[in-house]
């Protein structure tokens, strides 16, 4: 029963995010029988059950995305997953630490409380071992296989998150009741990796908001680009610094005083408020020069019948806010991206066609394609279009 539960969650992951939603789960599976070889029977009956279950939700799409599409969409997504594990996908690339060190600022004070549940404790019972051993293969699975794929995107080690909470969890419980013993050296990486956090929230918006003594220095001319959008800064944002270094600080030396309880709840707790702090008072600042460009002109189009193309990056701004249906598209069906985006540029089309690009790539694109009309430059991005020429 829970083996079929299993499997119609894996289905699940696999329709919403390809083979990867199989392979985690059944790697971290066959991991932890490999480990506990000795204890249980290798449960080769139930893999393969689990294996079917979840796999043939995803047979029965594909097969029907075959017979109303062709080989050429099926043959475009596999491609895709091989380009994501082998190249850095539309400029997304990092080195092989990338996850390690998202997770390990992004997931603070968590991702250090963690350290302190790898060691095996003989008050632990079977069930609560077993458990705890899921989880840490899972986060070294998931780090592991996310490390080696080439393309490097924030949200691609987000199953760690699990696992880290529950161990950071673990961590504080059994150190709240004296089962596990507090370490110097886990006080001194909170103290440092807060300190450094504390830090950027504090001048990462007095740095921005005098970006002008700092531009002449930067010779990238996209970044240099965005960097000259006019943002409104109220100028007290830096206080989410002040505030996280306020907490980190007595939760320290709660900590200290071996008064764990109250040092966790401090130390999350202002870790809790800064971040809704930088909802409302840094976000919508760092969108204001990284988003707010491409956004507001594919909305600005989004009700004529048009082409709308990223070129050179890749952004789900065309279709969530210019409510693009290239799927309706018997053109887009026949040909791969390369090929559509070719065809929009230099092709007969039957309608007009926008384009965004960021700053180099779009000066280039407006000098190589004498069709294409430039409409205007804004936050790095240069905006063009081309009209249709009948098909």
């Amino acid at each position: 029963m829970f083996v079929c539960f299993a499997a119609i969650s894996t289905a699940s992951a696999v329709m919403t995010k390809g083979p990867v939603g199989y392979l985690l789960p059944a790697i971290t599976w066959i991991l932890f029988i490999v480990i506990n070889r000795k204890k249980y029977h290798i449960p080769y009956k139930e893999f393969i059950i689990y294996t079917i279950i979840a796999i043939f939700p995803a047979v029965i799409w594909y097969y029907l995305v075959f017979m109303d599409s062709g080989s050429g969409l099926i043959s475009e997504f596999f491609n895709y997953q091989i380009r994501l594990l082998t190249t850095g996908d539309a400029g997304h690339e990092g080195p092989f630490y990338y996850h390690f060190a998202v997770l390990l600022i992004g997931c603070f004070p968590a991702s250090v409380l963690i350290l302190r549940a790898f060691r095996m404790n003989s008050f632990e019972n079977e069930h609560q071992y077993n458990f705890k051993i899921l989880n840490i293969i899972l986060l070294f699975v998931v780090l592991l296989i996310f490390s080696v794929v080439k393309t490097k995107i924030v949200h691609y080690s987000s199953l760690s998150y699990f696992p880290i909470t529950f161990l950071a969890a673990f961590t504080i419980y059994n150190v709240s009741i004296g089962k596990i013993k507090w370490k110097l050296s886990s006080t001194i990486l909170i103290a440092v990796l807060g300190l450094f956090l504390s830090l950027g929230l504090f001048w990462f918006p007095i740095i921005i908001m005098n970006i002008d003594l700092f531009l002449p220095r930067i010779e990238d001319e996209f970044t240099k680009q965005v960097l000259m959008s006019k943002v409104y800064w109220n100028g007290y944002e830096w206080i989410i610094g002040v505030v996280f270094f306020i907490g980190l600080i007595i939760s320290l030396i709660m900590i200290n005083l071996q008064k764990f309880i109250r040092g966790f709840i401090i130390l999350f707790g202002s870790t809790a408020i800064s971040v809704f702090l930088i909802l409302p008072l840094l976000a919508p600042k760092i969108e204001g020069y990284t988003q707010n460009a491409p956004i507001s002109f594919f909305s600005g189009i989004s009700q004529k019948d048009a082409y709308l193309l990223p070129v050179g990056y890749k952004s789900y701004a065309p279709y969530f806010y210019g409510k693009l249906r290239l799927e309706n598209s018997k053109l887009y069906k026949m040909m791969d991206s390369d090929e559509f985006e070719e065809y929009l540029l230099i092709g007969k089309i039957d309608k007009d066609a926008y384009f965004s690009a960021k700053y180099e790539k779009g000066l280039s694109m407006l000098k190589d394609y004498p069709d294409l009309k430039l409409l205007y430059i804004k936050n790095g991005f240069v905006f063009m279009m081309r009209k249709s020429n009948g098909i």
